[in-house]
């Protein structure tokens, strides 16, 4: 309960106390000025790695547009570090990136997105996707050997007694259904995203031939209800989860990827100045003269009308942790968007990330930096990695990548 209440004050407190403070020093030119010497100078020491990746890690944000990308950093960057609390970006220590969350800070393309909805990003479907899930019925109460080092877990007490020296697989099943929002989680009974990639990571760190780990995140949900409270703070969430799995892999052996599946109709502006609360309303009123947040959605359950008008948003329910933003649109669930989304990449073979591409590029890239079929016997990917450390690679064989993967989405949905 106290986490939840920090990070909500910890919002509201930004907002209004600090960061009037930045804008002072952002009116001398001389502060611009350094801080583009500082990000050119470290630009020019980007050398791309142009070896195989041991380890892959897969971050998707589900839902994260450039706007929304662009909140989340004024979050980060603008108000956190100033306050010196420990909400700290993703790449918190790798660069002059730190402070612009998910800003990854080698390399950023941008990737197309046709249609807002997920089969316009999946036109052939999932029908090459086996899930894998094991035996049908496990031997009880004892597992016989060969299932010696399996394990499941069903709350936070019993994954963080799991010991991940002696763990080869892990299943953990947290909630009937979806995983509460963090606003809402049960700290005693409910693991973070970001203690469950620690787990993970730990666990599968341990394979001499590396791993791959997918983790989600619940942005998408906040967006389709129309809160964006929940959504900016899963955001956040998620930008811790990638900062723990920077401290825990090595840069040169570990590409990490993060990119969205889609974006959503969401917006923000209302000519607001720099330090007005992100959360809050905008300075003006419309032209019905009732007041408006400055986080708005395209469509959605935000939609209400009330004796034939629009109602007016007061500061009093904006406090609310399940307030809606309003929406143009009446829809029981708002919708994702249809713009190009980011793709934010570090370690081997992250320069090959550019430009704007389609989506399935990603998986091309990760799968040749990986040196996994169909470009596990490409030259140019195999020498690479031969002339390195003699290490036999992340598996060959699309059964074992399949079981990497299931294991990332079983353990991090």
């Amino acid at each position: 309960a106290y986490g939840k209440c920090f990070l909500l004050y910890f919002l509201k407190l930004v907002s209004y106390f600090f960061c009037p403070v930045l804008l002072e020093q952002e009116k001398d030119p001389k502060y611009w000025n350094s801080k583009a010497k500082q990000t050119l100078e470290s630009a020019l020491k980007l050398t791309p790695m142009n070896h195989r990746a041991k380890n892959i890690i897969f971050f998707l944000g589900d839902g994260p547009s450039q706007r929304f990308l662009s909140i989340k950093s004024w979050l980060l960057k603008w108000c956190q570090t100033g306050l010196n609390l420990q909400f700290r970006s993703g790449m918190g220590k790798l660069g002059p990136s730190r402070c612009f969350g998910l800003q990854l800070p080698q390399f950023l393309t941008a990737d197309r997105m046709f249609r807002p909805r997920s089969e316009g990003a999946e036109p052939s479907g999932r029908s090459h996707l086996r899930r894998i899930l094991g035996c049908l019925s496990c031997p009880d109460p004892l597992p016989p050997p060969r299932f010696q080092g399996v394990h499941y877990v069903w709350n936070k007490t019993a994954l963080d007694a799991v010991n991940e020296h002696t763990t080869n697989y892990l299943m953990g099943l947290f909630e009937p259904k979806d995983m509460n929002y963090e606003l809402e989680r049960n700290n005693k009974t409910d693991p973070s995203i970001v203690e469950m990639t620690e787990k993970a990571i730990r666990i599968l760190r341990k394979n001499p031939k590396g791993f791959f780990l997918f983790v989600e995140d619940k942005i998408d949900h906040g967006h389709h209800s129309s809160k964006a409270r929940h959504a900016l703070t899963e955001a956040v969430m998620m930008d811790r989860a990638i900062e723990r799995a920077v401290e825990l892999t090595d840069a040169s052996e570990t590409l990490t990827v993060v990119t969205a599946d889609h974006s959503h109709v969401f917006t923000f502006g209302g000519s607001t100045p720099r330090g007005n609360n992100i959360l809050g309303l905008a300075p003006k009123m419309a032209m019905d003269n009732r007041s408006y947040t400055s986080i708005l959605y395209g469509n959605g359950p935000g939609y209400a009308l009330k004796d034939g008008t629009r109602q007016n948003v007061s500061s009093v329910a904006l406090d609310k942790m399940d307030y809606r933003q309003q929406a143009a649109v009446p829809l029981a669930s708002e919708t994702h968007g249809g713009e190009d989304v980011a793709i934010m990449a570090q370690g081997p073979m992250a320069h090959l990330f550019h430009g704007i591409q389609e989506q399935n590029y990603i998986a091309h890239v990760m799968a040749y930096a990986g040196c996994i079929e169909p470009y596990h016997r490409e030259p140019e990917c195999c020498s690479t990695w031969k002339s390195r450390s003699g290490s036999s690679g992340l598996s060959q064989n699309p059964l074992l990548s399949l079981v990497a993967l299931w294991l990332g989405l079983l353990f991090l949905r």
